[in-house]
């Protein structure tokens, strides 16, 4: 059980800072997918 707790609160704190870095993320996979875009066509 209290593994459980550990593994809830570990996904948590990453949800956390997925939500921190959202912009970030969000603009870096814009710009990778505009160069994946580019190499495709």
């Amino acid at each position: 059980m209290p593994s459980l707790l550990r593994k809830t609160q570990l996904k948590f704190s990453n949800v956390k800072w997925l939500w921190k870095n959202y912009n970030v993320s969000k603009d870096s996979l814009v710009y990778v997918d505009e160069i994946s875009r580019g190499v495709n066509v």
